[in-house]
């Protein structure tokens, strides 16, 4: 089973690769800081306040940075709720 830590530097890396390439879309992009909204979520979820902090120190990703992955999975919820809905 991967690690946080690997998981979410795997999808630092596809970013990376995405923002350096001619074929990324938006949505590509979109999608991939969702991901990564989500899995700051699980992190806040599943370790201890100061283990987060550790590994945000580890992964070198900033507070505001943290807060703009976990919006983007927030909005893309928000979105997938609202395509969901249907007319009464």
């Amino acid at each position: 089973m991967k690690t946080f830590r690997t998981l979410f530097l795997e999808i630092c890396l596809q970013m990376k690769w995405l923002a350096n390439t001619h074929h990324t879309t938006l949505m590509q992009h979109t999608m991939i800081q969702q991901k990564i909204g989500r899995l700051c979520y699980q992190a806040e979820k599943d370790l201890h306040v100061s283990d987060v902090s550790l590994l945000k120190d580890l992964l070198n990703v900033q507070e505001d940075e943290w807060s703009i992955y976990k919006q983007m999975y927030r909005d893309g919820l928000f979105m997938r709720i609202g395509e969901n809905m249907q007319p009464v």
